[in-house]
C-alpha cells in the first residue's frame, strides 16, 4: 500500500489546500481542468494567496484558459470571494 493511501484512510480521504480551476478552450467547447491533480494524490496548495499567485501566472502565460479561480483541494468549493478576483472571465464583463 501506498504511503498516499494509507494517509487517505486515516485522514478519511481529506484532501488538504487548495486548486486552481480554469477552464479551456477545444474545439469551440470550455473543458473544465484544474491543478494540481489531488484526485491522484498530489498534494494541495498550501496558502489561498499562493494560489491566487499560482493562478495569476497561469493565467497570464495561457491565452486559451478563461474562468481562473481558486478552490478548496477537498471538496472542490470556490474560497471566499473568489468571484471578485476571478481571471480571465469568460464572456467578459461589460
Amino acid at each position: 500500500m501506498k504511503l498516499s493511501e494509507a494517509m487517505d484512510i486515516i485522514e478519511g480521504g481529506r484532501r488538504i489546500g487548495c486548486c486552481v480551476m480554469f477552464e479551456v478552450r477545444k474545439r469551440g467547447m470550455l473543458v473544465s481542468d484544474h491543478f494540481p491533480d489531488v484526485l491522484a494524490g498530489e498534494s494541495g496548495i498550501q496558502t489561498e494567496e499562493t494560489a491566487w499567485s499560482l493562478a495569476a501566472q497561469f493565467a497570464h502565460a495561457r491565452r486559451d484558459v478563461v474562468n481562473v479561480y481558486v478552490a478548496r483541494a477537498d471538496d472542490f468549493s470556490p474560497v471566499p470571494s473568489y468571484r471578485s478576483r476571478m481571471l480571465s472571465v469568460h464572456p467578459p464583463k461589460d
